[in-house]
């Protein structure tokens, strides 16, 4: 079953509508924008990392992070928000102990009130199929999707998905099963998607 045609279907059903469209938007009130920001300043291009995920074979690996974070802040001023959930603060905290620069911060102890305010204000979302990617391209953000084993339908519905998945595969063909080495996906590869989108 493709996810996003199904819930799609049955909404169109239910509705009585011909068609729907996938993309939404988020609405984040003032007050908790206004909270936000003071985690962010203006003259830098703030990047949300979705290191955290579902399961570890989902994700694209702190050593990756660590790698593309410090080569991005040796082009430009940039900020990162390192994202995972509570119980995957050890890789935040990797990440954040192997930048070069001070500058990066944690949300892994925040709650979801508290993070989408973020994801709403930042420029980019960078990293494995999370919550955040949903959210971030929901708010009009570019979302670079990094894709090991995760179904293309996950990412399926919104302009604002950028996918990068292995060398020499078929988007069609990734699923639950396909464990894909992290490695199988170069830095530079992300890097210059980066800089391709931001210019």
């Amino acid at each position: 079953m493709h996810l996003i045609d199904a819930a799609k279907k049955f909404t169109c059903e239910s509705l009585n509508l011909n068609s729907c469209p996938t993309e939404t938007k988020f609405f984040v009130s003032k007050k908790k924008i206004d909270i936000a920001k003071k985690f962010f300043n203006e003259d830098r291009y703030n990047i949300v990392i979705g290191a955290g995920s579902s399961g570890p074979d989902t994700r694209w690996g702190e050593k990756n992070f660590i790698t593309l974070i410090n080569q991005l802040n040796e082009k430009g001023n940039y900020f990162f928000y390192i994202q995972c959930g509570p119980e995957q603060n050890e890789i935040s905290k990797n990440i954040i102990t192997n930048i070069k620069k001070q500058n990066c911060m944690d949300l892994s102890k925040m709650n979801i009130r508290e993070i989408v305010p973020i994801l709403y204000l930042c420029d980019m979302y960078i990293g494995n199929d999370s919550f955040s990617h949903h959210v971030t391209s929901q708010c009009n953000k570019p979302s670079i999707v990094i894709l090991l084993n995760t179904p293309k339908a996950y990412s399926d519905y919104s302009i604002n998905h950028h996918r990068i998945i292995p060398e020499n595969t078929k988007i069609e063909d990734l699923n639950h099963s396909s464990r894909y080495n992290a490695d199988t996906i170069k830095v530079e590869k992300v890097f210059n998607k980066i800089i391709q989108i931001r210019n």
